[in-house]
C-alpha cells in the first residue's frame, strides 16, 4: 500500500513593491511627514499666538518628537513661560494634549500618580505640567519628588528614588522617569530645568491678532 504524504507549500518570496502593496492594502496610504506638520502646525496656528515663527516651529517639532521618544537619548522640555497672567499658556498645553500621545494633565495629580504613569506598560506618558511656578516658584511647597522627576527624567534609563512604606519598614524604590514634558507657568525655572528645555515666552496677544475663541478640545469633540 503506498503512503502519500502531504507537503508544505513553500511561501512565495514578495519583492519590495509587493511588500509595499500588501501594507499599502492593510494599512492604507500615510500622508507624507512634512503634510502631516504642516497641518499641525496649522491646527495650533488657530488657537494660540506665537511670539515668533521659529517658536511656533518649534512647537510642532516638540510634538512629533514626542510619538517617537524610543528614538533619542535625551528628550528636551518645552516650557511656556510669562511674566503675566492671560498670555496662551495654558491654552499651548490644552491644544498639545490633543497632539501627543498617552497626554497627562499633572495640575491636581498625586506625585504617586505620576510615577505611576510614567512607570506603566501602557506605554511613556507626555506629562502636560501647567501651573508649573507652584511646583518650583516662591509659592513652592513640598515638591521634592516631583522635582526630582522633572530633574532626572529627560536622560534614556534615568529614575527617581523614593521611600515607600511598607508596614514598619521603609524601602527605597526607582521608578522609571524618562518621558516627554511640557510645561506652563508664570516666572521663570531653575536652571536644571531651563538649561534641558525649549523655552518658549509668551505674551499676551495684541488686538489684532485673533484666535479661535472655542476651545480645542470642544472644536475636536464636535468633529467625532
Amino acid at each position: 500500500m503506498q503512503v502519500c504524504e502531504k507537503t508544505k507549500a513553500m511561501p512565495k518570496e514578495e519583492n519590495a513593491g509587493q511588500f509595499a502593496d500588501r501594507m499599502n492594502a492593510k494599512f492604507g496610504d500615510l500622508p507624507p511627514l512634512a503634510r502631516i506638520l504642516d497641518t499641525v502646525h496649522n491646527f495650533l496656528g488657530r488657537f494660540v499666538v506665537y511670539p515668533s515663527k521659529e517658536t511656533h516651529d518649534a512647537h510642532v517639532l516638540w510634538i512629533a518628537h514626542a510619538h517617537v521618544m524610543d528614538a533619542w537619548e535625551s528628550t528636551p522640555r518645552i516650557a511656556f513661560l510669562s511674566p503675566e497672567p492671560a498670555s496662551g499658556k495654558s491654552r499651548a498645553l490644552e491644544v498639545s494634549e490633543l497632539l501627543v500621545p498617552n497626554p497627562v494633565e499633572a495640575i491636581n495629580v498625586s506625585v504617586a500618580y505620576l510615577f505611576r504613569k510614567v512607570g506603566g506598560e501602557e506605554g511613556l506618558p507626555t506629562i502636560l505640567f501647567d501651573e508649573i511656578d507652584t511646583v518650583f516658584g516662591p509659592k513652592a511647597k513640598e515638591n521634592e519628588e516631583t522635582r526630582a522627576l522633572l530633574n532626572a527624567g529627560h536622560r534614556r534609563g534615568a529614575v527617581a528614588g523614593r521611600c515607600v512604606v511598607r508596614g514598619k519598614t521603609v524601602e527605597t524604590e526607582e521608578i522609571p522617569a524618562y518621558c516627554a514634558v511640557a510645561l506652563a507657568g508664570l516666572g521663570w525655572l531653575p536652571d536644571t530645568i531651563l538649561s534641558r528645555s525649549v523655552i518658549i515666552r509668551m505674551r499676551r496677544r495684541a488686538p489684532h491678532e485673533k484666535i479661535n475663541a472655542v476651545s480645542a478640545s470642544s472644536l475636536c469633540q464636535g468633529r467625532q
